[in-house]
C-alpha cells in the first residue's frame, strides 16, 4: 500500500512539475506551437519513442500560469504491433502565480481527457515498458538543487474517458478498462509530510472488458472520501461505496451486481491495523454486514469482528446458479441467514456465538475453532434445532486436511416422531408414509445419546449408544463400522421392545460384498401373548387366532443361542435354547444351508406338553423336493395327560379315550430312524413304540403315498396279553386297498386278553363260557392273509389253537360281494372230536346254501358230548347208560 501510494504520488507530482516547467519555458519564450518538432526530438532522444503533438498548445500567465494542451501521443516500443504506447486528447493545468513565492502550489482543477495507455507483454515475457523502466533507473551524474515546495493545493482532478489496455499474450488474455472517469474534490497536500489537510471526495466509474479463457464485461463505480497521512502512514476512506456490474456466459443469469459499502475503511501501517466499520457486501441474493478489525497486517495478519448474513432465499440463488437439481424440495431453503463473531489469522479461525438459520431450523454454538497449524477443528456445546428436533453435542476433528478423525458426542432430546415425519413430508423431504394408528404404535417420544468417532471417513465407532422410541430402547456399549475392511461389530447390545428384552453381540464381515454375521443373542423371559398383541396393534403382525390361555398359556418364553450367518444363505445356530411356558427345545447345533438346500439339527431335545423328544434331523432339497431323515426317541411320563394337552392346544381333535382303569395310557415311548422324501414316501427303521406294558416293533415300515403302498417288515406287537409277529403289505391304499402278509399271534391267557379288549372298548362285551367248562387260556394263530377291496378275505395255511383245540385249513376265502365262503383241507380238533373236510357256502348273507364234505371221528363219543354240553354248545342230553350203549368210538363220513 505504501509503495503504491508513493508511485501514484510521484507520477502525479512529476506530471504536474513537467507541466509547470513547460508553462514557465513557453510563457517567457515564444509561441510554443513553433517548437513542436524540437520538443518531439528531445523526447525521442531521451526515450527512443516518437512524440506526436497534433493539437495546439496555448498558455496563460496572470493571475494563473496555465497550459492547455491538445492531442498528444507517444509511440510504442519497437517490435510491438500497437502504434501508440500512450496518448491524450486534451490536458489543462492552471497554477496560481503568487503562492509560488510562498513555496505553495495552488492548482485549479486538472483536466485530462481521452488519456489512453496500452501495456503489452509478449509470449516471451518482454513488455513495452521495459525501455522506459530502464531510463527511470539511471542515476543523474550530479545532484540537482531544487527549491522545496511546502504545500500543494489542487481544486480537483477531472479525468475523462480514459482507457487502460493490458494485453498479456503470455496467458492469452486481454483486460480493457475503458471510459474511466475520475473526479475529486479539492486536494490540500502538505508536501513535506505528505499529509492531506482536508479529506478528498473521490468518484470513479469505468467499464471493464476481459477476453481470453474468461470473458467478462462490466461497469465499476466507486464513491468515497479519502484522508491520507503519509507521515504517519495512516489512510482512511469514509465512507466507501463500491459497485460492479458484470456480464458473461459464466455469470449466473448472464449478469450480476456486486456492491461493497463501508462507513469507514481505516488503514494504519505504523500500527499495522485495518478497520472496516459498517461493512455491507451484497452479491446476488446475499447481504453480508459487519465490522472487521485487522492487526499486524504486514507481519502476521489477524482479523476479528462480527458478521451477519441477512435472511435470503437460498432456493432462488441455487436456481440462478443452475443448481436447482441439488434442491431436495421446493419447500426448503427459502430463508437462510446467520451471524457470528470471528477471529482469524494464519494459525487458525475462531467463531464465537455462531447462529445459522435455515427456514425455521437453527444451528448455534458458542465456539468453533479451526487450528490450521495443528489441522484441528473443535466445536463446543453445539445445538441444532430442526424439524421439531433438538440436538446437543460437541465435535472435535484432527488431521483435518490429511486423514480426518472426528470425535464427539450427541444427545438428541426427546421429540415426537409423528410430528417430525409430518414436517418432513410437508417439506417434501420424505414421501407420504403410512404410519400405524397412534393407539397401536404411539410414536410419541424418541431420543438418542451416543459418543462417536469417525476416522478417514470409513471407520465409524459409537460408544454408549442409547436410542429410545416410546417405551422401547436400544443400548450398545460399542458399535464399530469399518467401511474399508467391511466389518461391523456390536458389543453388549441391549434391546427392549414390545415387552421383550434382548441381549447379545454382533460381528459382521464383508458387509458390502458377501456378508457374514456372527454373534450371540439372549431373549429374556417375556409374555408371548402380550408381545403378539402389541405387534398386532402396531400392524407388524396380522391378527392371529391364539388358543385359549387355559389350554395353552403362552405366558413365558425365552431364547438363547449363538449364531453364524454366511452370505445370507448359510445359517448356523449353536447351543440353541428355546423355552415356551414349561416347554423346552434345545440343540447344540442347527445349520441351514439355502445354497445346498439342507437343514441339519444334531442332538435335538424337545420337552413339550408332557412329551420328551430326543433325536437328530437332516433335510435335503429343502426348497424343491424335501427329503427328511434322522432319528427320534420320544417318551412320555403320562400319555393320557399329553393327549389331553394336545387337544386343549387344538393340535389334536377331541379324542374319546377309554377309562383309565381299563387302559391307563400312562407311560409311552417311541424310538425310530426315519426318512421322508418328496412328502409322500415315509420310511421308519427300527421302530419301537411302547404304551404302558404294550409294545409295537418293526424293522422297517414304509409308506408311499404316491404309489399308495404300506409295507411293514418283521412286525411285532405285544398288547393286552397278545403277542403278534408278522409282516403286512398294503396296495392302492387310498382307492381300493389290498392288504396282504402273514401273522403269528399267541396269547398266554386268551380269556384275560378278551377281557382287556372289552375294557379298552376294542371289542363289545362277549358271553364267555365258564372257564371250568372252556378255559380259554392258551391261544395261537398263524396264517398268511390277503384282503382286497375290504370284501375279499383270503387266508392260507391257517393254524388256530385254542387250549387243546386246533383249527387248520390250507385255504380260507370269504367274498362278501359274492356272498361266498370256501374252506379247503379243513381240520378241526376240539372237545375230543376230529373233523376233516371242506366247506362251501353261497348266498351267505341272504339264503345261505352250505355244501362240502366232512369226515368226523371220536375216540370217546360220550366224553365228547359231555364236553359240548359243558361248553354250552349243546343242550343237556339224556344219554343211555354206558353199559347199555357205551358211545365210545364214533365216525362220520359224508
Amino acid at each position: 500500500m505504501k509503495r503504491l501510494f508513493k508511485i501514484l504520488l510521484s507520477l502525479l507530482l512529476g506530471a504536474i512539475a513537467l507541466l509547470l516547467i513547460a508553462i514557465l519555458i513557453i510563457v517567457f519564450i515564444v509561441d510554443p506551437n513553433d517548437y513542436k518538432s524540437q520538443i518531439a526530438d528531445l523526447v525521442e532522444d531521451a526515450t527512443g519513442r516518437t512524440l506526436t503533438i497534433e493539437g495546439d498548445i496555448s498558455l496563460t500567465f496572470y493571475p494563473w500560469l496555465g497550459l492547455d494542451l491538445g492531442k498528444v501521443s507517444l509511440g510504442n516500443a519497437p517490435g510491438f504491433a500497437e502504434p501508440e504506447f500512450a496518448k491524450i486528447n486534451q490536458a489543462q493545468v492552471l497554477i496560481k502565480l503568487l503562492p509560488l513565492l510562498r513555496k505553495q502550489v495552488e492548482v485549479d482543477t486538472v483536466l485530462l481527457e481521452g488519456a489512453q495507455i496500452t501495456l503489452t507483454r509478449k509470449a516471451d515475457g518482454t513488455t513495452n515498458w521495459d525501455d522506459l523502466a530502464a531510463l527511470g533507473g539511471k542515476k543523474p551524474d550530479q545532484e540537482e538543487k531544487s527549491t522545496t515546495l511546502e504545500e500543494l493545493k489542487i481544486d480537483g482532478l477531472d479525468l475523462r474517458h480514459a482507457k487502460i489496455v493490458w494485453d498479456d499474450q503470455q496467458t492469452r488474455s486481454r483486460y480493457v478498462i475503458s471510459d474511466v472517469n475520475l473526479n475529486t474534490s479539492a486536494v490540500d497536500l502538505n508536501l513535506s509530510t505528505l499529509v492531506l489537510n482536508e479529506p478528498v471526495q473521490l468518484q470513479l466509474n469505468t467499464a471493464l472488458d476481459i477476453s481470453g479463457d474468461t470473458r467478462l464485461r462490466g461497469q465499476i463505480e466507486l464513491d468515497t472520501q479519502v484522508l491520507i497521512n503519509q507521515e504517519n502512514q495512516h489512510y482512511r476512506l469514509e465512507p466507501l461505496q463500491f459497485s460492479a456490474t458484470v456480464q458473461g456466459n459464466q455469470i449466473p443469469g448472464g449478469m450480476q451486481t456486486v456492491s461493497i459499502n463501508s462507513q469507514v475503511v481505516d488503514v494504519d501501517l505504523k500500527q499495522q491495523s485495518l478497520t472496516l466499520e459498517g461493512l455491507v457486501v451484497k452479491i446476488m441474493e446475499g447481504l453480508l454486514s459487519g465490522d472487521v478489525q485487522a492487526q499486524d497486517i504486514q507481519t502476521n495478519p489477524t482479523l476479528s469482528g462480527t458478521l451477519k448474513l441477512a435472511d435470503f432465499n437460498l432456493q432462488k440463488l441455487l436456481k440462478q446458479l443452475n443448481l436447482h437439481a441439488a434442491l431436495p424440495s421446493d419447500e426448503v431453503l427459502k430463508t437462510v441467514g446467520g451471524q457470528t463473531q470471528f477471529k482469524a489469522n494464519t494459525a487458525g479461525i475462531l467463531l464465537t456465538n455462531l447462529q445459522l438459520l435455515v427456514d425455521d431450523n437453527q444451528l448455534k454454538t458458542p465456539k468453533i475453532y479451526l487450528d490450521l497449524e495443528k489441522q484441528t477443528l473443535n466445536a463446543d456445546a453445539l445445538t441444532l434445532q430442526a424439524f421439531g428436533m433438538s440436538l446437543d453435542g460437541q465435535v472435535s476433528v484432527k488431521q483435518l486436511f490429511n486423514q480426518p478423525t472426528v470425535d464427539g458426542k450427541l444427545a438428541l432430546a426427546p421429540f415426537n416422531p409423528r410430528q417430525v415425519l409430518k414436517r418432513l413430508e410437508q417439506a417434501k423431504l420424505l414421501p407420504t408414509l403410512s404410519l400405524p394408528e397412534e393407539k397401536s404404535l404411539p410414536l410419541k417420544t424418541a431420543a438418542l445419546e451416543t459418543q462417536f468417532q469417525v476416522r478417514q471417513g470409513t471407520n465409524v465407532r459409537l460408544k454408549n449408544l442409547h436410542l429410545r422410541l416410546d417405551d422401547n430402547q436400544l443400548k450398545a456399549l460399542q458399535l464399530k463400522f469399518d467401511l474399508e475392511k467391511q466389518t461391523l461389530n456390536l458389543d453388549a447390545l441391549s434391546l427392549q421392545a414390545f415387552g421383550m428384552r434382548l441381549f447379545g453381540r454382533l460381528n459382521a464381515k464383508q458387509i458390502l460384498a458377501q456378508p457374514t454375521l456372527s454373534g450371540q443373542v439372549s431373549l429374556a423371559p417375556f409374555n408371548p401373548r402380550q408381545v403378539i398383541k402389541r405387534l398386532e396393534q402396531a400392524k407388524l403382525l396380522p391378527a392371529l387366532s391364539l388358543p385359549d390361555d387355559k389350554l395353552l398359556p403362552l405366558k413365558t418364553a425365552a431364547l438363547e443361542t449363538r449364531f453364524h450367518l454366511q452370505q445370507a444363505s448359510v445359517v448356523s445356530l449353536k447351543n440353541l435354547n428355546l423355552r415356551l411356558d414349561d416347554n423346552h427345545l434345545k440343540t447344540p447345533q442347527l445349520q441351514l444351508d439355502l445354497n445346498k438346500q439342507t437343514l441339519n439339527a444334531d442332538a435335538l431335545t424337545l420337552q413339550a406338553l408332557g412329551i420328551n423328544l430326543d433325536g437328530q434331523l437332516n433335510i435335503k432339497q429343502l426348497l424343491s423336493k424335501p427329503t427328511v431323515s434322522g432319528q427320534v426317541t420320544l417318551t412320555s411320563a403320562n400319555l393320557r395327560t399329553a393327549l389331553k394337552r394336545l387337544e386343549q392346544a387344538q393340535l389334536l381333535p377331541p379324542q374319546s379315550l377309554p377309562d383309565e382303569k381299563l387302559l391307563p395310557l400312562k407311560t409311552a415311548s417311541l424310538k425310530t430312524q426315519f426318512r421322508v422324501s418328496k412328502a409322500n414316501d415315509i420310511r421308519l427303521k427300527q421302530l419301537d413304540l411302547r404304551i404302558d406294558d404294550n409294545q409295537f416293533k418293526t424293522s422297517q415300515l414304509q409308506l408311499d403315498l404316491e404309489k399308495q403302498t404300506l409295507n411293514a417288515d418283521a412286525l411285532t406287537l405285544k398288547a393286552l396279553g397278545v403277542h403278534l409277529n408278522g409282516q403286512i403289505n398294503v396296495k392302492q391304499m387310498r382307492s381300493k386297498p389290498t392288504v396282504s402278509g402273514q401273522v403269528t399271534l399267541t396269547s398266554a391267557n386268551l380269556r384275560t386278553a378278551l377281557k382287556r379288549l372289552e375294557q379298552a372298548q376294542l371289542l363289545p362285551p362277549l358271553p364267555l363260557p365258564d372257564k371250568t367248562l372252556l378255559p380259554l387260556r392258551k391261544a395261537a394263530l398263524k396264517t398268511q392273509f390277503h384282503v382286497s377291496e375290504a370284501n375279499d378275505i383270503r387266508l392260507k395255511q391257517l393254524n388256530l389253537r385254542l387250549d387243546d383245540n386246533q383249527l387248520k385249513t390250507a385255504q380260507f376265502q370269504l367274498d362278501l360281494e359274492k356272498q361266498t365262503l370256501n374252506a379247503d383241507a379243513l381240520t378241526l380238533k376240539a372237545l375230543g372230536v376230529h373233523l376233516n373236510g371242506q366247506i362251501n357256502i353261497k348266498q351267505l348273507l341272504s339264503k345261505p346254501t352250505v355244501s362240502g364234505q366232512v369226515t368226523l371221528t371220536s375216540a370217546n363219543l360220550r366224553t365228547a358230548l359231555k364236553r359240548l354240553e359243558q361248553a354250552q354248545l349243546l343242550p343237556p342230553l339224556p344219554l343211555p347208560d354206558k353199559k347199555l350203549l357205551p358211545l365210545r368210538k364214533a365216525a362220520l363220513k359224508k
